[in-house]
């Protein structure tokens, strides 16, 4: 949907509705739709889906609304889950057109591919690499919660994430999830995933995507933790010997090839040496997933071995003998930040 109607009807659960306008698109648009300002009241946004007719889509939005869980959508008083709040209506004929959210606004909420731009974007001036730490640990928990709830986010990339300065995650396009339906039925399907988060079996199987396990997040958020941790970049980035520019993710991911494991690849510029950055247990747990857990799901982390990990991790932070703002793990060989600085001459974490 290019041009967005002028004005929408708002309706919670219970049918009450009121008639809004819609403002300025809130963000790029979504592989499932876009999202725009509602102008009456700013800390709410419209999702307008591009088929809103499509993948059970009416069917899952009722789910969310009857069963919209209050321990889930905010944790510390931060949203963490832009839970469906209501549905939104045509003006004029009451067609369904998507669903009504809590905005994730600046400056309080910023995308996190904006996190893995450094300074003056979102992360907190003399911040160091512990601030991503955290970050990786809070959508830990998260999708340790959402599992609970029986819920598979299945496109856990970072087009659908927001963070805060202080170092939590918020998830959107909730729409795009797996949704268990508390009366027992079959689950409700999320059809889409971007390749570069998509576990392996469902890259090879597209038709598999119609129901998918939990062990497909825990797939990606290993990725993910891995993504955080070497400041935005992926674990099956890089150019294959002879290859050229732009890298595939999805190539390597079918071939299996990522320096994690050995792989010889050219790596984007700035990217952090990943035995450094990844040493000690986090690393060691995302060799198993990429090594054991590439054909079998069941070997790959769950979400409560990320949660021990990264929560040791923080008390097995060590300062750079340089004296910059450069912290590392206790079992990395070399400060991973003093070494990019030296081969790149960036310095991911300058004292000013």
């Amino acid at each position: 949907m290019t041009q967005p109607p002028k004005e929408v009807v708002l309706e919670t659960a219970d049918g009450r509705s009121r008639r809004v306008t819609l403002g300025e698109r809130a963000g790029p648009p979504g592989s499932q739709g876009g999202v725009w300002r509602v102008v009456e009241w700013p800390r709410l946004v419209v999702k307008l889906e591009r088929r809103p007719d499509a993948d059970r889509f009416p069917e899952k939005l009722e789910v969310m609304l009857r069963s919209r869980p209050q321990h889930l959508t905010a944790r510390d008083g931060i949203i963490r889950v832009a839970w469906p709040l209501g549905r939104v209506r045509d003006a004029h004929g009451g067609r369904l057109l998507g669903y009504v959210q809590p905005a994730l606004l600046r400056p309080e909420f910023a995308s996190l591919e904006q996190a893995f731009g450094g300074r003056g974007t979102l992360v907190p001036a003399q911040a160091t690499w512990r601030w991503y730490l955290e970050l990786a640990l809070d959508l830990a928990r998260t999708v340790r919660a959402i599992h609970r709830a029986g819920h598979v986010v299945a496109d856990l990339s970072p087009e659908n994430l927001f963070a805060t300065a202080a170092a939590t995650v918020a998830f959107v396009d909730v729409d795009g999830w797996q949704i268990r339906d508390p009366r027992g039925r079959t689950p409700l399907p999320s059809p889409f995933s971007r390749d570069e988060y998509t576990p392996p079996e469902h890259l090879a199987d597209p038709a598999s995507r119609t129901e998918r396990r939990f062990s497909a997040d825990w797939w990606a958020l290993s990725v993910l933790v891995a993504a955080i941790l070497r400041l935005g970049t992926h674990p099956f980035a890089g150019i294959p010997p002879g290859g050229q520019p732009p890298h595939d993710v999805r190539a390597n991911v079918e071939a299996r090839r990522t320096v994690i494991l050995g792989a010889r690849l050219r790596l984007p510029p700035r990217a952090p040496r990943a035995d450094l950055a990844l040493a000690g247990r986090p690393g060691h747990l995302l060799r198993r997933c990429l090594r054991e857990g590439y054909d079998d799901p069941e070997a790959r982390p769950r979400p409560q071995e990320w949660i021990d990990a990264l929560t040791d991790a923080q008390y097995e932070i060590r300062p750079c003998t340089a004296g910059r703002l450069h912290v590392h793990l206790a079992d990395a060989t070399d400060c991973p930040w003093c070494e990019l600085l030296a081969r790149t001459g960036h310095d991911a974490f300058p004292l000013s």
